[in-house]
């Protein structure tokens, strides 16, 4: 089985909606899960499942995390494919350097240095990337592709200079300021319709990592 990435929306933030990793993982395991990680405490749960699991997977965690804790939890899951090609088709420079990665490769075994390397690799080589590095590099994780009609609503002009382009299931955004952009998932989701959440690129980066070598 392939790994798959639970990302949960809005846990242990400012105080609110705390739930320990160790916990999160014991949900995880009562859903019929294996070779759980997580990745820091923002909710990132790396796994494999079957693909019965993971056909309700989704639901079941919300579901368990509400009757545990009494709070609402989205939860979006992407297999790792998604995610290396959510990586590759980033339209943004991410100011990721040649010896910064091979030295991040240095860390990991040969055969998980491949996998990761062929994905770093590929990034470097696309052409159509805006050269811009000014910006911080955020993705927005949807919970359902978004109709060409809802896309079309969305300002462009919103939030200058901060820029977005949606991608699928994922919106990718260059941000001047994290704190202070009008490009929220509140503001998508109202427009969009489901539900997204955010990850900053080293986040997606290290979700990557983490795939791609189970022994981490």
């Amino acid at each position: 089985m392939s790994p798959s990435v639970a990302l949960l929306r809005a846990i242990n933030v400012s105080g609110k909606n705390k739930l320990p990793m160790s916990e999160l993982k014991t949900l995880f395991e009562e859903a019929k899960c294996t070779n759980i990680r997580t990745y820091i405490n923002s909710g990132n749960v790396v796994f494999n499942a079957s693909e019965e699991v993971l056909k309700t997977l989704d639901n079941d965690i919300s579901t368990a995390i509400r009757n545990k804790y009494g709070y609402e939890v989205p939860v979006i899951v992407r297999s790792f494919e998604e995610i290396q090609q959510l990586v590759t088709s980033c339209p943004y420079n991410t100011g990721e350097d040649e010896e910064d990665q091979g030295n991040e490769d240095k860390e990991t075994p040969t055969t998980t240095a491949t996998k990761t390397l062929s994905v770093t690799k590929t990034i470097k080589k696309k052409t159509n990337k805006s050269s811009s590095t000014s910006g911080q590099i955020f993705v927005y994780f949807l919970s359902k592709e978004a109709s060409s009609d809802s896309i079309d609503q969305l300002d462009t002009n919103r939030s200058p200079p901060d820029k977005f382009q949606v991608q699928g299931k994922n919106i990718y955004l260059c941000l001047q300021s994290a704190a202070k952009t009008k490009l929220s998932t509140s503001y998508f989701d109202s427009k969009l319709g489901g539900t997204s959440t955010a990850r900053n690129w080293k986040t997606v980066t290290a979700l990557v990592k983490l795939m791609s070598n189970p022994e981490i």
